[in-house]
């Protein structure tokens, strides 16, 4: 979304809220699959180490800055994108130099001691209920979703958002945690190398 708003410049004027979900807008230091042999490392999974070209590019020029209001929510135990913590050193942590609203919520920070501050992981902060506070409050108000709207004493207090369960969160995790590697396991022209960029990024 983040690449398709920087290079895209039309698509900004039909986004009113950008909502992510453990974003990595500054790639990950877990790209261990591509150090393995090529058959695990897919074409993807090559584009998104810390130092690669394609993240260069999309932190480059001011991409690592919002192009629309946003609303960033990650966990600090992220399997596939770290670092996830440390405030502005959270891969999915994205500046607003633009001036458009950003608000970056790692749970464990906005929910320290209570349930909603546990462990979760890249795929289960799709169920997590401070996600969705932040994301009704964005919807509901100009600009991004804001903690300071939120009573995180309830929003905290619960482990998922309202009307899910556990089917909802074990159908979150075999698709993160079992389909997804499943798949990348099975695809068939794995490459350590990473992709040449399209000549527009130039």
């Amino acid at each position: 979304m983040q690449w398709a708003l920087k290079y895209w410049p039309s698509t900004r004027a039909a986004v009113s809220d950008f909502m992510a979900v453990s974003a990595d807008f500054h790639g990950t230091v877990m790209d261990i699959l591509c150090d393995l042999p090529s058959p695990f490392c897919t074409p993807a999974i090559s584009q998104q180490g810390y130092e690669t070209m394609f993240v260069k590019a999309l932190r480059g020029g001011g991409g690592d800055s919002a192009y629309v209001p946003t609303t960033s929510v990650y966990s600090g135990y992220d399997a596939i994108v770290q670092p996830q913590s440390g405030g502005m050193g959270a891969s999915a942590f994205l500046e607003d130099e633009r001036g458009f609203g950003v608000e970056n919520v790692q749970v464990q920070v906005a929910c320290r001691g209570m349930v909603g501050g546990g462990y979760y992981s890249h795929s289960s902060v799709l169920v997590h209920p401070l996600a969705f506070a932040l994301f009704v409050d964005a919807l509901e108000h100009e600009g991004p979703g804001r903690l300071e709207r939120i009573d995180l004493g309830v929003v905290c207090g619960m482990s998922l958002a309202p009307g899910l369960g556990l089917d909802e969160f074990l159908g979150t995790e075999v698709i993160g945690d079992v389909v997804g590697p499943l798949n990348t396991l099975l695809f068939r022209h794995g490459s350590n190398v990473e992709p040449p960029l399209r000549g527009y990024v130039c």
